[in-house]
């Protein structure tokens, strides 16, 4: 039974992560281990090591069982009816809490005062456990043979080899003067038109700041594709992946192969191999972005392993310590990890100032989870906000601190850098939130389409005539715009295009919505 939670989580993002990383063999292990300390202990304490099977068995099973049933109710009580009239969060999980604790405390009095034998329970729940394992097993498997040329191909090193590094004529320019770029990534940030159209929020002061300190801000821009992996692949190699269409089996729902394209990405090789140093700071949360192989330098707050951690979410645990507002919880770690990034980023131009820097920041904001309210502050236990209120304030926040961040970027640096502040998605429509795996974007409206695809898209950029640029201008041609005008790179702009997919499920099968982004 201590097995099954950490391979099922293993089995269910396994088109996410790495077997061979720390974090998936953690959670396979982690578990097991504690649950064999814990047994020793009851073993000891109730004098029967049946009896301490099976309440090991018992809290396993209300500790995981605890976030699914939790999130059910949840879904249903936000999506198919009026749940702030009926029941919100924080009351639904001090009913469950209170269930499930009641619950468990009667079997494991029962299982310890009983004198009749428990051989026959252990064995059924021995059996159901083994099932349980045998079922991830055998779809683990199925997916490492289906996926098999998937795992085996794209080989980001072999092809940015093959192709060839554009070299520039630079050499006549004293390092010292060429100038920082800052590619900022802060996730699900809407555009101006989606923030007023489905938030009845108006970015005006935050826009006109940008506008103000000298940025173009394209108003009308879109995505070229609804969620990060594909949107960072496609952006930081400044090309779309037309290339992965019916490379794969539909199906296939292996993620690495865009994953490899961030980590060693067209961007990053051609500047590192004109003279740039190239820092990446990694989000934290998601590995496809927690750090870079290819970099210069990594820089992360540290933090837990993912699975391990995303263990710990799903645990009755969690939700104990989020209700009771302990300080112990993943979500203090989160804004510690913001506000450590937006504290290095502050000091990259004092760093090697006679080398140009590359500096590439994923984060997770105004992303939820909502760990700041409008000033800064952690908001308190009150779930009972809608999720929108919640978003608008932990972006008030994000304003502040990009627009600190900018005046010091702007201010410290000797050469004027370039900046790019550029969302890779949109927040998420209702629909897509209550069933993200089956979501189909074939049936979505164009206002679930505006939605997810609306971003903030801003750039700095020194010397450069903005006349070229349009309100419509997409991620695609961002590193080209760049490299054409501070490099005489000679790329050719590609037209603008938005993609998605069916399902989550079909990755690869892509869909072009470009003109539905205009219903």
């Amino acid at each position: 039974m201590a097995l099954f939670p950490g391979l099922f989580f293993v089995t269910y993002n396994i088109g996410e992560i790495t077997l061979s990383r720390v974090d998936a063999i953690g959670s396979l292990i982690v578990l097991p281990l504690l649950s064999l300390l814990f047994w020793l202990i009851l073993s000891w304490i109730v004098k029967n090591r049946q009896k301490a099977g099976l309440l090991v068995s018992l809290f396993l099973f209300v500790i995981f069982s605890y976030y699914p049933v939790y999130d059910t109710l949840l879904r249903i009580f936000r999506y198919e009816v009026d749940y702030s009239k009926i029941l919100n969060d924080v009351v639904l999980s001090r009913i469950l809490l209170s269930g499930s604790l009641i619950i468990t405390a009667g079997l494991s009095w029962r299982i310890i005062k009983t004198r009749k034998s428990l051989a026959n329970v252990t064995r059924v729940i021995n059996v159901f456990a083994a099932g349980l394992v045998g079922i991830s097993l055998v779809q683990l498997g199925g997916y490492l043979y289906q996926n098999y040329p998937a795992l085996r191909s794209d080989d980001r090193l072999e092809l940015i080899a093959e192709e060839g590094i554009t070299r520039v004529g630079i050499e006549n320019i004293p390092r010292g003067r060429l100038p920082d770029i800052y590619y900022i990534v802060p996730d699900r940030y809407a555009g101006e038109k989606s923030l007023k159209e489905f938030f009845g929020f108006d970015n005006f002061e935050f826009s006109g700041y940008l506008r103000k300190k000298g940025f173009y801000v394209a108003a009308d821009s879109y995505a070229n594709y609804p969620k990060t992996s594909w949107s960072l692949a496609a952006t930081l190699n400044y090309e779309y992946l037309d290339d992965l269409s019916g490379l794969y089996p539909k199906g296939v729902i292996d993620l690495k192969p865009l994953h490899k394209r961030i980590k060693y990405h067209k961007a990053g090789d051609f500047l590192r191999a004109n003279g740039y140093q190239y820092i990446h700071f990694g989000s934290g949360d998601v590995e496809r972005t927690n750090r870079s192989p290819m970099a210069d330098r990594n820089i992360a707050y540290a933090s837990a392993t993912n699975l391990v951690v995303s263990l710990y979410e799903v645990s009755i645990f969690y939700h104990i310590a989020q209700l009771f507002g302990w300080e112990y919880d993943t979500r203090l770690l989160h804004r510690e990890r913001i506000l450590f990034t937006f504290e290095k980023l502050a000091e990259m131009p004092d760093l090697d100032r006679d080398q140009p820097k590359f500096i590439f920041a994923h984060l997770l904001f105004p992303h939820p989870p909502y760990v700041f309210d409008q000033n800064g502050d952690r908001p308190g236990p009150d779930q009972s906000r809608d999720e929108r209120e919640k978003y608008i304030s932990q972006l008030k926040f994000s304003n502040q601190k990009f627009r600190e961040l900018i005046d010091q970027l702007l201010t410290k640096s000797s050469v004027p850098p370039i900046i790019i502040l550029q969302a890779d998605e949109g927040p998420l429509p209702d629909r897509f939130q209550s069933d993200e795996r089956n979501f189909d974007w074939r049936a979505a409206t164009g206002a679930e389409l505006r939605e997810k695809f609306g971003i903030l898209n801003a750039y700095y950029l020194p010397g450069f005539d903005y006349n070229l640029l349009y309100p419509g201008i997409t991620p695609i041609n961002t590193f080209r715009l760049i490299f054409n005008h501070y490099f005489n790179a000679g790329y050719e702009l590609l037209p603008d295009k938005n993609y998605t997919f069916e399902k989550i499920l079909y990755p690869y099968e892509f869909i072009e919505v470009t003109e539905r982004l205009n219903e």
